[in-house]
């Protein structure tokens, strides 16, 4: 074969390997090209808030969690996670405190939500927070305000030295599944003493002598820190010291006329009020004189009145009257510088009244004597 033929044939056998190498290539193109494209997977939702996992190991000593009894191996409830329970006194002085928390959280078993998650203090529920159909829920500290409020108490007051009361917790959640979760602890407050404001002292400003009368004295505000001391000093009296609340009462008495002073101190552990207030004791006026009256005659049946009075006007009262009349009960009455009683007799005859009249300091007795007479028929004459 000549040498061109050869490479004529050579030529062709390459164009023809070739041709079939680019029918594999489209072919292959065309198959991957008439398939259905893989889905596009679905991008994942972003959480708003991703909290915090709380494994078992790292829940509080006072926490629970219920598991389904007949799936012990079903997901639970998460642990509640409460961190840094804490009291605090912003405004020292007013006993006022405050419990919270840098934040509440729990997360439902899976396919369940949370209900419910509650705060109970002392025994006392003073928070709920609602779920919405919500696998976890999660509560920011801020969104407590300033906290829950609670009375401080004084240094000492709770089982540590030096601190506060001290207040028992418990923050319960619960989901759809049935299934619950709960942490116990307590905080400790710090101290705080509440100083006294105001102090009153109250009582007669006159009296009389060898009657009893009373004086209070009264401390403020109502939030002031008890135990409240009173101190009382009265004249002619010892000194008199009471341990009490926030109000205190004392009687004294005097035998002698003049003015007399009553000085209370009041104080608490941080404060200290003196109050005084002089009383005039008065002394007793004896009755000078005393006076009935009333009729002198009268008819059986009729109603008559008979009254007494004393003097002088500034005679100590009260007085009393003791009236004994003919036919009648004795009668007392204790009134001002007069009385009036009134009686009646259906006999004829004398009667008499007697009233006797006291003070604290005297006594006089005065009668009175009333003719019954009986009523006179008239005929008239009649000429023969």
């Amino acid at each position: 074969m000549s040498r061109f033929w050869r490479i004529s044939l050579l030529g062709l056998v390459s164009l023809l390997g070739l041709a079939f190498a680019w029918g594999a290539v489209r072919a292959a193109g065309y198959a991957r090209s008439s398939a259905p494209p893989p889905p596009t997977p679905a991008p994942s939702p972003t959480a708003l808030f991703n909290p915090p996992e709380v494994s078992p190991a790292d829940a509080a000593p006072g926490s629970e969690r219920q598991r389904d009894p007949t799936h012990p191996d079903a997901p639970a409830i998460s642990f509640i996670d409460s961190p840094d329970a804490t009291c605090y006194l912003p405004r020292p002085g007013t006993n006022d405190c405050y419990i919270t928390w840098r934040y509440l959280n729990v997360a439902a078993a899976a396919s369940q939500y949370i209900i419910s998650m509650t705060v109970n203090i002392s025994n006392q529920n003073r928070a709920y927070f609602s779920g919405f159909f919500q696998n976890s829920m999660y509560i920011p500290g801020d969104m407590l305000g300033k906290g829950f409020r609670v009375a401080c108490g004084t240094p000492g007051s709770g089982s540590l030295p030096g601190y506060g009361r001290q207040y028992p917790y418990t923050i319960r959640a619960r989901e759809t599944g049935g299934l619950s979760a709960a942490n116990y602890g307590s905080v400790t407050c710090p101290g705080d003493y509440v100083s006294l404001v105001d102090a009153a002292l109250t009582g007669p400003a006159s009296g009389s002598p060898n009657l009893d009368y009373d004086f209070t004295a009264s401390a403020f505000p109502v939030t002031a820190t008890l135990p409240v001391t009173y101190v009382w000093q009265a004249s002619g009296y010892p000194t008199i010291t009471q341990t009490a609340g926030l109000s205190n009462t004392q009687s004294f008495n005097w035998t002698l006329s003049g003015t007399q002073e009553v000085t209370v101190t009041v104080s608490n552990p941080v404060s200290s009020l003196v109050r005084s207030l002089n009383v005039i004791i008065v002394p007793y006026v004896p009755l000078a004189d005393a006076i009935l009256t009333g009729p002198t005659s009268g008819k059986p049946y009729l109603a008559y009145a008979f009254t007494a009075s004393v003097t002088p006007l500034t005679a100590t009262l009260p007085v009393t009257y003791v009236w004994q009349a003919s036919g009648y009960p004795t009668i007392t009455q204790t009134v001002g510088l007069s009385d009036t009683q009134t009686f009646s007799w259906a006999t004829n005859g004398s009667k008499v009244v007697t009233v006797t009249v006291s003070n604290l300091v005297s006594s006089l007795v005065r009668k009175l004597e009333i003719l019954i007479e009986p009523y006179r028929i008239y005929f008239p004459l009649q000429e023969k």
